[in-house]
């Protein structure tokens, strides 16, 4: 049905028919009435709406309404919710931020605001963080009775900057002239109501573009203009994904490592042949302990498990944009374990380390292991523990020759070298055990030898091989066995 203020999809199915559905369009019709009401600057676009059971563009089962461009999707159970009623002003005016949104959305319904409550609130400098990540903040099932903090929050903020800067630049269609909330207005506004904290956080404005809800059998869904976060929440303090404030962090440096990636790859000629451009789909549940992460090709789907969790992040996003060449070869195995090494290894490190929550600290499961080694002074147990390794005295003791040598520390995290690691254990495997490198085909061995390949060669050819494995002579200009064994006898006369 279309009516003068919008274009409505009602799907019809049992309990709804079309006398139903007609008394389900003349209820929106209300609010839509309501808005234009409000302020008639604010209908801008005819919007569609599609009232429905199942997310249109998944399938999948929601608990949130939404909105991508004029078009808004909501299920019956949403029909009188603040949500819906934002996802609405969305889609027929030309406000973007969702401070403004939220707030204009409560303003129309009349939500009531103690900003005696807020001032308390606000108080104490631990809800600070309510003011930045904010869609996650209305989640009830999330943050029970801080979700009506919330939404209050955003009704006075956009009551205090139309007070302060008027409605005409919040809904302005001069992108140039329209207001968005900054960390300057916050503060104003906190000040406003007699708070003496300063808000200042790192990840105010990061997550604009972010949609948060929740489908299926995941405790929130969380999308990205680049990524779709299906996550399992925690109770367990040993892990990260215990919060909304993790949750946060996480976002945060998959934002940036994914960032740093893309900018790293695109200096590639093959850059363009990568799938840089697909929504990368996360599923994230570290109660399962089948193995830290792992890439499904077939369907782009990253999976994060613990104990890997969040230093894996990166290693399998790198796998993702490569997915399309997937080649069950062991040649292949050493490209495509040792670039996806070799891209998070050399990254940013503050972003691609495991957030120890029990520690209160940052942790790296290779760091820690030098550490195990360096406290039984290289007696064997720590690398038997890790890989079950024969002869692992004999193989601490050639790991620690080329480690200090090679200016290995025992040290801080932030002084931890990913690559030198990498290097001194397959240094280790081939001393000890003669070159046989057959029952270790692990990580480190991958991770070294193409580091050596980008440092002889160059990224480029590693990359031209990934996608064309069997072309490894051409690219290179030797087979891969001859430069396996150049890389061998590098590390062992170096």
């Amino acid at each position: 049905m279309e009516t003068e203020n919008a274009v409505y999809e009602v799907e019809i199915v049992e309990g709804i028919n079309l006398e139903k559905a007609e008394e389900i369009i003349n209820g929106i019709e209300v609010l839509i009435n309501n808005i234009i009401s409000y302020n008639e600057k604010l209908f801008v676009t005819k919007p569609t709406i599609v009232i429905t059971r199942f997310d249109i563009q998944t399938g999948s089962e929601f608990e949130d309404a939404y909105y991508v461009n004029n078009t808004v999707v909501a299920t019956f159970d949403m029909l009188e919710t603040y949500d819906l009623a934002s996802c609405i002003i969305g889609a027929m005016s030309d406000v973007a931020d969702p401070w403004l949104l939220y707030g204009i959305s409560g303003s129309v319904l009349d939500v009531a605001v103690n900003e005696n409550q807020l001032q308390t609130y606000y108080n104490n400098p631990d809800n600070l963080k309510t003011l930045d990540f904010f869609g996650a903040r209305f989640i009830y099932s999330l943050n029970k009775d801080e979700s009506a903090y919330a939404k209050q929050t955003a009704i006075a903020i956009y009551k205090y900057i139309e007070n302060i800067y008027g409605i005409d630049s919040i809904i302005s269609s001069d992108l140039q002239i329209q207001t968005r909330v900054t960390k300057d207005m916050k503060n104003e506004w906190l000040e406003s109501i007699g708070v003496t904290h300063i808000y200042d956080s790192m990840y105010d404005g990061l997550f604009d573009g972010y949609r948060f809800t929740k489908k299926g059998e995941f405790d929130i869904t969380i999308i990205s203009p680049f990524a779709e976060y299906n996550i399992v929440m925690q109770e367990d303090e040993r892990f990260l994904l215990t919060s909304i404030d993790n949750i946060e962090l996480f976002l945060y440096k998959n934002l940036m490592g994914v960032t740093e990636l893309k900018e790293r790859l695109s200096a590639s000629k093959y850059y363009d042949q990568l799938k840089v451009n697909d929504r990368i789909i996360y599923r994230a549940d570290e109660s399962n302990f089948v193995g830290g992460a792992y890439t499904e090709m077939d369907r782009g789907v990253v999976n994060l498990y613990s104990p890997d969790f969040e230093s894996a992040h990166i290693h399998e996003t790198a796998h993702f944009f490569f997915q399309d060449y997937f080649t069950p070869t062991a040649v292949f195995w050493y490209l495509q374990e040792g670039i996806a090494c070799y891209l998070s290894s050399t990254g940013t490190n503050s972003y691609t380390y495991i957030t120890d929550s029990s520690g209160n600290g940052l942790y790296d499961i290779n760091r820690y292991i030098v550490y195990l080694m360096y406290e039984n002074d290289f007696n064997g147990q720590s690398l038997y523990d890790v890989y079950g390794y024969k002869d692992a005295k004999i193989l601490e003791q050639n790991f620690k020759d080329y480690y200090i040598s090679h200016g290995g520390k025992n040290g801080p995290l932030e002084d931890f070298n990913r690559s030198l690691y990498a290097d001194a254990l397959s240094y280790a495997i081939l001393k000890t055990y003669n070159h046989y490198l057959d029952f270790a085909s692990n990580y480190p061995i991958a991770e070294s030898y193409v580091t050596y390949l980008v440092n002889t060669y160059s990224l480029d050819h590693v990359i031209g091989a990934n996608i064309d494995s069997e072309s490894f002579e051409e690219i290179f200009g030797k087979p891969h066995g001859t430069i396996f064994g150049e890389w061998k006898d590098y590390l062992l006369n170096n």
